[in-house]
C-alpha cells in the first residue's frame, strides 16, 4: 500500500493539531453501516471530508500530477475526477489506522520512549523477543491485519455507493461543495484578486480556515 504524509489541522481538528476525532468516528459509523444517506444527512460531515480530499487524498497516488489538472482551465475537473474511490478509502484507513496513537504521541515528552512504541491501530511490525519473533496479529506481508483489510473493502464499497445512480442528487451536492472549497481555498489564494476561469464557472460562498494537518509519518 502507499505511504504518504498527513498535513496539519485547522478549526475542525482538536486544539493541539491532531485530526478531529468526531468527524472521523462519524465516517467510520458511515462506512462500517454502508450508509451513505448517514454521510450526505451531515454537511458539516461532508464540508470536512471534502478538506480531506483536497489535502490528504489527493496525496494518495501521484498529487502534483493531480493538483494540475484542477488547474487545467481547458476543461473543468473536480477532486473526483481527480480521486477515485479506492484512493479515498485508502487515505480514510490510513488515517483511522494512525491517529489515535499519533494523539497519544503528542501528549508525550520528547524523550519520552513511549514515543517509539508501535500504537496503530491494524498495523504491527514483528519484534525479537530473547531470540524469537514475537506473535503479532498480521499474518500478511502487506503489514495490514484482517481487520484493517476488511474495512478497506468496506470503504472501497461505500465511496463507490456514494458516487452511485442512486445517489446522484446528493452526488452532485458533494460535488458542488468541493468545487466551491476548491475555488475558495486554492485558486483564490494563487490568483489573488484575478478571477480564474474556472472560479467564473463557479460561485463562490465559503468562508473557512481549511485544516492542514500535521506530519503523522
Amino acid at each position: 500500500m502507499y505511504s504518504f504524509l498527513f498535513l496539519n489541522s485547522g478549526d475542525r481538528t482538536s486544539a493541539d493539531g491532531a485530526p478531529n476525532a468526531q468527524h472521523l468516528s462519524c465516517l467510520e459509523s458511515c462506512i462500517r453501516n454502508q450508509s451513505p444517506a448517514e454521510f450526505y444527512d451531515d454537511d458539516d460531515l461532508m464540508l470536512w471530508y471534502v478538506e480531506m480530499m483536497h489535502r490528504y487524498t489527493i496525496r494518495v497516488d501521484d498529487d502534483g500530477e493531480a493538483s494540475k489538472m484542477l488547474m487545467d482551465n481547458s476543461g473543468f475537473k473536480g477532486i473526483h475526477q481527480v480521486v477515485n474511490p479506492v484512493q479515498e478509502a485508502f487515505a480514510i484507513t490510513v488515517l483511522l489506522n494512525n491517529y489515535e496513537g499519533w494523539e497519544r504521541k503528542m501528549g508525550l515528552a520528547a524523550d519520552d520512549k513511549a514515543r517509539l512504541l508501535n500504537m496503530t491501530r491494524w498495523t504491527r511490525n514483528p519484534k525479537k523477543e530473547k531470540g524469537k519473533v514475537t506473535k503479532i496479529r498480521v499474518q500478511n506481508e502487506s503489514g495490514w491485519s484482517k481487520d484493517g483489510q476488511d474495512f478497506y473493502r468496506e470503504a472501497i464499497d461505500f465511496f463507490k455507493d456514494l458516487r452511485s445512480e442512486r445517489n446522484g442528487e446528493e452526488f452532485r451536492k458533494l460535488q458542488e461543495m468541493a468545487d466551491t472549497w476548491y475555488c475558495a481555498n486554492v485558486l483564490v489564494k494563487k490568483s489573488g484578486a484575478g478571477r480564474s476561469r474556472k472560479r467564473a464557472r463557479i460561485d463562490v460562498g465559503v468562508d473557512r480556515v481549511p485544516a492542514d494537518y500535521a506530519d503523522l509519518f
